[in-house]
């Protein structure tokens, strides 16, 4: 107010009051947030908080993708709830205290991570690979950081991660016995984790190549009986055939991918075998039967060593017998003449005696022999040509 006198002689008098408000300097406080990242397209709301000022919130303005600041409202409340953040946005407030000038609060950005892409995962290697096989497995097209890479062994099972794969995007198996499945765990910043699609590597049992029918043995002019594969797990390739076994050389391809190799002429001993493949595991051979081809028997000539006529009771001396083509089964005698081993069989002797040479001691009659011959057990068995020993009477004294 003021104080007003006229003159000294006049009385004190005095003017109406004014009063003035002083407003506090503006302080704008501190913004902070409960996220500084969030997800793209994913629930990311966050809450921003004024604290410390002094003074009203004027606006809460967004700056998003740095292309400047605008006003988002909000006046006179010190939070703000953000959401659907697209790009990495700051934001702050706009704070004044009565007519004192506004001030701008500090500046708070919130990063935005974009989604996590779990990416392709491919087999790089064949598939389906054969039990205890080896592989690998590829990623490609992923967008953030790998986790982990599981696996489902066997496959509809527990997924496990395998150990030391984290940033891997290759992965080497090995040993599998089984179909095991796999994939990949991405995760990029605060987003979700997101997968990778699933293979599954396939696996194939390894190749049986299987037993091949018993070795057997047959005579020039038969044919050969079948061979049967049995016990064998793959697809028959072909067949092959040596005149050896051990070395298997040399071979002989026969274009057959049946289990059963048909029976036919055979004219020398031929070792077998079948090739067999489960793939893609790799092919085997069966061990080889041997098909053993005897010549045809012939039952050949006897030789006398000494004379065919001989004294009463004068031993035979050596029959030998020649280009027989067999062994020797026994011999046969009958007395004289030959055509009596037709037509008197009851009077033929059979000879224990399995050598190509035979002879009597005593012989008191004049008598026939023949030996009985077989090539192998397959033959059919034959008789040689007869030898007849005449015995000359004995004389009278």
């Amino acid at each position: 107010r003021a104080v007003v006198q006229n003159t000294p002689r006049c009385p004190v008098e005095y003017s109406s009051t004014i009063c003035y408000t002083i407003d506090q300097l503006t302080v704008p406080g501190t913004v902070s947030s409960n996220k500084t990242v969030v997800c793209q397209n994913d629930n990311n709301n966050g809450v921003l908080t004024l604290t410390g000022q002094t003074g009203a919130v004027v606006r809460w303005e967004q700056n998003p993708g740095n292309q400047g600041w605008t006003s988002v409202g909000n006046g006179g409340n010190t939070t703000y709830n953000f959401a659907a953040l697209v790009m990495r946005t700051c934001f702050r407030a706009v704070v004044q205290n009565g007519v004192c000038q506004p001030q701008l609060t500090n500046e708070v950005c919130v990063d935005v991570d974009a989604p996590s892409g779990g990416g392709n995962l491919t087999i790089t290697t064949p598939n389906p690979i054969c039990k205890g096989g080896n592989g690998t497995i590829q990623l490609t097209g992923q967008f953030g950081n790998i986790v982990t890479i599981a696996r489902q062994d066997p496959v509809g099972g527990a997924w496990s991660d395998i150990a030391g794969t984290a940033g891997q995007t290759q992965h080497l198996f090995n040993n599998l016995q089984n179909a095991v499945a796999f994939r990949v765990e991405v995760k990029n910043g605060v987003c979700p984790s997101a997968f990778s699609n699933t293979v599954t590597v396939n696996v194939v049992d390894s190749t049986i190549a299987g037993t091949l029918s018993q070795a057997h043995e047959i005579c020039a002019d038969q044919n050969r009986q079948p061979l049967t594969l049995s016990g064998h797990l793959g697809a028959v390739l072909q067949w092959e055939s040596s005149t050896q076994c051990s070395p298997f050389v040399p071979q002989t391809t026969i274009n057959n991918v049946t289990p059963t190799l048909p029976g036919g002429p055979l004219t020398q001993t031929t070792c077998f075998r079948a090739l067999v493949r489960n793939a893609p595991c790799p092919q085997a051979y069966t061990q080889p039967v041997l098909v053993t081809v005897k010549p045809v028997t012939e039952g050949g000539q006897i030789t006398a060593a000494g004379a065919t006529t001989i004294c009463f009771g004068q031993p035979t001396g050596n029959l030998t017998l020649q280009n027989q083509v067999g062994d020797v089964l026994f011999w046969q005698r009958v007395p004289a003449p030959a055509s009596n081993f037709q037509d008197t069989p009851g009077a033929i002797v059979q000879i224990p005696n399995i050598n190509p040479f035979h002879s009597e001691a005593s012989l008191t009659q004049s008598t026939c022999f023949r030996a009985y011959v077989r090539s192998g057990n397959a033959c059919t068995e034959r008789f040689s040509d007869p030898i007849c020993v005449t015995v000359m009477s004995e004389v009278a004294p």
